[in-house]
């Protein structure tokens, strides 16, 4: 497509499978599991969601731009994607924690357990814990089993939104530009609200959507601008930038740290970084963050997001949190991971429920008529990179 006057980035470069993405998404999932089982570890872990919601963004669009380029883009289609990527093995996390807790929670506990999960189904615990928790950095991990969906909400939420949006720009925009700049109006108005929240109200910046979009958007951005993407050395020292403003984000930042507002900036503008450089197959960042050890941990990495928190808050909750308990914790995470991933999520996954009548055209779905306009059924073939903790 030429890039003088483009009508929509075309995705080529998203075409086959990046596992330094996946590479990515286990550098952020190790941050978030090592700051969680000690802190003092990995004081700056928790960026690691930070720079989920940047892959997130990254791939979403990517994903929905291919489509509607190609007039495939389904509404029905997306979050039957969704769906069967994060629902199944949610509920099993879910009941395994429900039927845990029934023998080891007292009956006050056990009663705030089941309000969460009312909260959780529907994809709004970020709403409800901020309604109680005064402080996330603060809170006892056994009060809340279930506290870390709370980022699973916010992307959710996202997910509701996101995709109308580009439909809509892709349809009523004939421009690249007109498409472009109300992504980035709505980044700089994010980004601006979380810096004011922050200092004000620090837990509505924590856990809502309108102050945490822009991470989102970002990554939105990365995939959708058409920037010439650098190669040779300049694309090598982008990209160690880009791991290094994360890997310092981690080791430097603490629960002290204003977050997220403009703090956040540093791993996401780092993640961002390292998506758009490893776009050139040859970056150095993009081959170590492709090895096999790597990869697999970012393939499981939902999974074990899913599963190690339950597991700290009801070791928490039954007996001293020693070191042999962490290390069994850091253990078992990763296994009940791989087992979710490999029995639970890859299944549900590649499953193709019924047949599914393709439509050539934009907007010529009759399932969705109130949608009809921006949307059509898409191709079955899933995105083979997916998409991170959602």
């Amino acid at each position: 497509m030429p890039t003088s006057h483009p009508n929509w980035p075309e995705q080529t470069h998203l075409s086959s499978y990046r596992p330094d993405i996946d590479g990515l998404r286990a550098l952020a999932n190790i941050g978030v599991l090592i700051y969680h089982i000690d802190e003092r570890m990995l004081p700056g872990g928790f960026v690691g969601v930070d720079v989920f919601f940047v892959i997130s963004g990254f791939l979403i669009s990517a994903i929905i731009a291919r489509d509607l380029h190609n007039g495939t883009f389904s509404i029905a289609q997306f979050y039957d994607r969704r769906i069967r990527r994060i629902v199944p093995a949610l509920v099993a996390m879910i009941c395994a924690v429900l039927a845990a807790s029934w023998f080891i929670l007292l009956p006050h506990d056990m009663e705030a357990l089941g309000k969460s999960v009312r909260y959780v189904v529907p994809a709004m615990s970020n709403i409800q814990f901020l309604r109680n928790t005064e402080d996330y950095f603060r809170c006892t991990n056994n009060q809340f089993p279930l506290l870390h969906t709370w980022s699973l909400g916010v992307e959710e939420q996202f997910y509701l939104v996101f995709p109308l949006l580009l439909g809509a720009l892709y349809r009523w925009r004939k421009t690249y530009w007109s498409r472009a700049a109300p992504l980035l109006i709505l980044f700089v108005a994010s980004l601006a609200a979380s810096a004011w929240v922050v200092p004000n109200h620090p837990m509505k910046a924590f856990f809502l959507l309108p102050y945490r979009a822009w991470e989102m958007l970002l990554g939105a951005l990365a995939s959708l601008l058409i920037l010439p993407i650098p190669r040779g050395r300049s694309n090598h020292i982008l990209g160690i930038i880009g791991l290094g403003m994360i890997v310092a984000s981690m080791a430097f930042f603490s629960n002290d740290t204003p977050f997220p507002g403009p703090s956040a900036l540093l791993p996401c503008v780092g993640a961002a970084l390292l998506l758009w450089t490893g776009q050139h197959g040859t970056a150095l960042t993009r081959r170590i963050l492709s090895t096999k050890p790597w990869v697999l941990l970012g393939l499981i990495s939902y999974s074990v997001y899913l599963w190690h928190w339950p597991l700290i808050a009801l070791a928490n909750y039954t007996q001293p949190y020693t070191w042999t308990v962490r290390a069994v914790i850091f253990l078992a995470s990763l296994i009940g991971g791989y087992l979710s991933w490999r029995y639970i999520e890859n299944p549900f996954r590649n499953a193709r429920l019924g047949s599914r009548k393709k439509y050539s055209r934009f907007g010529e779905s009759p399932a969705f008529s109130s949608l009809a306009q921006l949307g059509c059924l898409s191709t079955t073939r899933d995105f083979p990179i997916g998409s991170p903790l959602r």
